[in-house]
């Protein structure tokens, strides 16, 4: 059994992954038990859109069941075992949120409920704390799709991203889904995309807004803030709710105003980033390149915004290159360092994101790892703020070239 705190936890990282390709088969098998449990529930809310589409949720998560008011999920900060207090913030009248861009005046009989992940809000119709019939889930994201993009903005954002993930960039991009382009009153392109995350006959629909991120005057942007979109993924508990409520939920998506960074020419809000789970930034690196036919490794660390969230990072990370086998713990007792010179050193980064310096965007460093004739069982790891361990995939290992002379970490570039 899950405490609530942490379902939460999950269903916010649930929908973080929403997009992301997932096994035929395991959807097949997601829909079917969603279907089994419609018959016997009566009911189905959008909470069960975070867990379609997804190839595991940690715990298995009900998504039949929906979370009551209650507390939220524990920052990183929050020791394990110790129960948060604080409940979720329910505005009504106007959402305003600087970091994303947007101003939302909410219809009557609207609230917005804040969530774990930083970067979205839940919009529910009916009474605080009760049941609703319809919810809405608004937060930017990043969308390679070429009924909101041009060529030449993909492009460019595809380059500057690398090869950090087989797709490049963290992008939601629904292509492969029928789609309708229509145009907002201030000229904006809005995508109504027919996803159907939930299936059963559940009906919902997701909406992307073009919303890029514009830098401060004066500050070179990152080529991947153009491909930022505002998006709502609605859903109702049945097919009357949703007849009813979706022309007011397509009316917010046509009314919803930019405002920061989402205006051309004006400075974006920067607070202090989030590290660690559901937070603002994320290494935008590939963790491991091979040099000089394995002669040596380059360990690529740094910082990027997440979806063009604009965020103040300052923090140290540290390299550290342990036994494989070694237990993987966090905070003050970390496992034994390898053998090699400068192993565990640490550097500290600071400066606005998505900004970045000299227009990248990415606040990082680069380690250069030589000489290693050691055992073949090395786990890299960087341990960020408030002690959060990430681990960095580590298929190749430097070549020994020299058993007499020590094996060496040098910073290479920052």
């Amino acid at each position: 059994m899950h405490t609530l705190p942490e379902r939460l936890e999950e269903l916010a990282d649930a929908y973080a992954q929403v997009a992301a390709p997932s096994d035929p088969a395991i959807l097949r098998q997601r829909r079917q038990r969603r279907r089994r449990r419609v018959a016997t529930v009566g009911s189905l809310t959008l909470l069960a859109v975070l867990l379609v589409g997804v190839v595991a949720v940690r715990g298995g998560v009900d998504p039949t069941r929906r979370p009551a008011s209650g507390p939220i999920a524990p920052s990183p900060s929050t020791k394990p075992g110790r129960p948060q207090t604080t409940k979720p913030r329910v505005i009504t009248g106007t959402v305003t949120r600087p970091q994303e861009g947007y101003r939302l005046e909410l219809p009557a009989g609207w609230y917005a409920v804040e969530m774990s992940d930083p970067k979205q809000i839940v919009l529910e119709h009916g009474r605080p704390g009760g049941r609703s019939d319809a919810e809405v889930y608004v937060r930017t994201a990043l969308t390679l799709d070429p009924r909101l993009t041009t060529v030449t903005d993909r492009k460019a954002a595809v380059l500057a991203a690398g090869p950090a993930t087989p797709r490049g960039l963290e992008t939601e991009t629904f292509a492969n889904k029928p789609a309708t382009v229509g145009t907002r009153p201030d000229g904006r392109r809005v995508l109504t995309v027919d996803v159907d995350f939930i299936g059963g006959g559940i009906p919902d629909l997701l909406y992307q807004i073009t919303w890029p991120y514009h830098c401060a005057p004066g500050g070179a942007c990152p080529a991947s803030t153009r491909l930022r979109v505002l998006q709502f993924v609605a859903s109702a508990s049945s097919k009357q709710a949703w007849a009813r409520l979706r022309p007011v939920i397509e009316r917010m998506v046509s009314e919803v105003q930019p405002i920061g960074d989402a205006v051309g020419g004006t400075a974006p809000a920067h607070p202090p980033c989030a590290y660690g789970r559901n937070g603002d930034v994320q290494n935008p690196h590939p963790p491991v390149q091979v040099t000089g036919h394995h002669s040596a490794v380059l360990l690529h660390v740094g910082v990027a915004s997440v979806r063009a969230m604009p965020c103040h990072f300052r923090g140290t990370l540290t390299i550290r290159l342990v036994d494989e086998t070694s237990p993987r713990v966090t905070g003050r007792r970390q496992p034994p360092l390898l053998q090699v010179r400068n192993n565990g050193a640490a550097v500290t980064l600071d400066g606005d994101l998505p900004e970045g310096t000299a227009g990248s965007g990415v606040l990082s460093v680069t380690w250069k790892w030589t000489n290693w004739c050691g055992d073949r069982s090395v786990r890299a790891e960087v341990v960020g703020p408030g002690g959060a361990v990430e681990e960095l995939p580590l298929r190749t290992l430097p070549r020994c070239t020299d058993r007499a002379a020590p094996s060496v970490l040098t910073q290479v570039s920052r």
